[in-house]
């Protein structure tokens, strides 16, 4: 009877243990701007955050909904569509290892990742403009920070405390720098503080010991009190103006440092180290220079190098993905409803067929009035559609589809439909190849104007802002067949001049665009 209560009692333990494990593993969710939306995945230590528009601002009384969950969180992926990132949204969370940021997003509010103690480096789009108060404040391991070129503004104490951070660049779009904001930061070795900055703010870098090496723009104009106090291993100052600018510089007290170090005017950033960064199979490569005072840009890109698969594995580990039979699908504009689409298969396909968007179909056997099918081997010779050498078909299929239908194809190779990821929109047929103003500096008058349309255009007007018209017949074709039309354009009006360009097919007149000519 104990044997029997103990294994029962076992039992019960280890299917709670999984009960426990299970209820664990759960997904949590919710609202966090008027039309984004925030979910956490507990397995995984993802937090998603989708939608569009901004991002609520929270604070030190009312938190973020993921707060108390913030053991789960690992990484943050913010998705493309979000344009702000709250204030405190991340707040001492540091669990946290990566974040995302897309390139919708345009500001960064006050500390919404301050005390992130796990963040080791983060990337700021271009897309941003505005980096908020202590936004990295004390994240302690926080060693590289890339700057985007679109911020003009970052806020007080943004890196206050980052005291693994070595090097930063702070971009040519950048006109504000508030006071503290690298104050503190003990690993600082060089700065670049790339000529629209005009102020270097009260205690930016107080207190950064091992800053040794400072590159500062000619726009510089006033340098405020204990701007680099303390920071006493400041050995080089690279200055792009003249001692006589560098001269009129209202400094602050406090700013010792400066004074003691060797100065470098009229400095022009060169570059004496290299560091390359290889191209993998998706991601560009590219050489990182950085000149002796500390200023770094990236450029010599190089093309990601693409998935080489061996033995059904690339080796970067991905395995490919199976292709669909369809090789090619193209189609030849007709002014008609009716158009041939060509299908290129490997093999021989039994069926092809088109997907609409709301579900119905079109299936074209190889026997349908509506197709065409030439078969070809592997050197493109013709050959019989049940030849052993048969690689590949072509099939040319003549349907009526609507202009702006999106349609998805699918072939049928013996009983199994293959799927296509691929879509094909159907696109309206433009007569008109080219149409153009010749330029005469801005002028009032006659000025030229030529468009070139299919051979069944019959004539062009061009009609002006004021409501005259000029009507013209074709006076010539192109090494196409199609017609060219020449004629005068009036600009009796200063300024902006704008010409409506119609065409006349089948005895009926259609606008097909409009030229613009600006008089001086």
């Amino acid at each position: 009877m104990k044997k029997a209560l103990s294994i029962f009692l076992a039992v019960v333990v280890v299917l709670s243990s999984f009960a426990v494990a299970s209820f664990a593993a759960e997904t949590y969710s919710g609202k966090c701007g008027e039309n984004l939306i925030w979910s956490l995945d507990t397995a995984t230590g993802e937090l998603v955050i989708s939608g569009t528009g901004a991002m609520y601002d929270w604070s030190d009384d009312d938190i973020s909904p993921w707060y108390y969950r913030g053991e789960y969180i690992k990484s943050v992926t913010i998705n493309e569509g979000v344009t702000t990132i709250g204030a405190y949204a991340f707040y001492n969370r540091d669990n946290i290892t990566s974040v995302s940021i897309p390139d919708t997003v345009t500001s960064i509010s006050d500390k919404s990742f301050s005390y992130c103690d796990g963040l080791t480096s983060i990337v700021i789009p271009d897309s941003v403009e505005k980096i908020g108060k202590s936004v990295f404040a004390s994240c302690i391991n926080l060693v590289t920070v890339k700057i985007g070129n679109g911020v003009t503004s970052i806020g007080s104490g943004a890196f206050l405390y980052c005291n693994a951070l070595k090097n930063i660049t702070i971009p040519d779009s950048v006109t504000t720098i508030r006071n503290s904001v690298f104050s503190l930061c003990g690993a600082l070795t060089s700065i670049a503080i790339p000529d629209s900055v005009t102020t270097i703010d009260t205690q930016t870098f107080y207190s950064c010991k091992n800053l040794a090496r400072i590159s500062i723009g000619s726009g510089i104009t006033a340098i405020r009190s204990e701007a680099f106090y303390n920071a006493t291993a400041i050995t080089d100052i690279y200055y792009r103006g003249s001692q006589a600018e560098w001269d009129e510089i209202a400094f602050g007290s406090g700013n010792d440092p400066l004074f003691n170090a060797t100065m470098h005017f009229n400095h022009i950033h060169g570059s004496s180290v290299s560091e390359v960064t290889p191209p993998t199979c998706t991601e560009q490569g590219y050489t990182t220079h950085t000149c002796e005072c500390g200023y770094s840009y990236v450029g010599d890109y190089v093309e990601a190098t693409g998935h080489e698969f061996l033995d059904g594995k690339c080796r970067c580990g991905e395995v490919p993905e199976k292709l669909s039979s369809i090789q090619e699908i193209t189609y030849v504009q007709q002014e008609s409803t009716r158009k041939t689409f060509t299908v290129t298969c490997n093999g021989r396909a039994s069926m092809i067929q088109f997907v609409e968007p709301d579900g119905g179909t079109r299936t074209y056997d190889r026997y349908n009035k509506n197709v065409t099918i030439t078969g070809y081997n592997a050197d493109g010779e013709v050959v019989n559609s049940m030849s052993r050498d048969l690689a590949y078909e072509v099939w040319e299929i003549y349907t009526n589809l609507s202009v702006g239908t999106t349609v998805k194809l699918r072939a049928k190779f013996n009983s199994k439909w293959e799927e296509d990821k691929r879509t094909l929109l159907v696109d309206e047929y433009n007569p008109v190849v080219s149409m153009e103003l010749a330029s005469y500096s801005g002028k009032k008058g006659a000025v030229m104007a030529t468009v070139v349309a299919d051979e069944k255009t019959e004539k062009v007007m061009f009609k002006m802002s004021d409501g005259s018209s000029v009507t013209v017949a074709p006076s010539g074709k192109d090494e196409n067949g199609n017609n060219i039309f020449t004629g005068k354009a009036w600009m009796n009006e200063d300024g902006l001049n704008v010409i409506n360009v119609l065409i006349r097919r089948k005895n009926m007149w259609k606008q097909v665009g409009v030229l613009e000519y600006t008089v001086e």
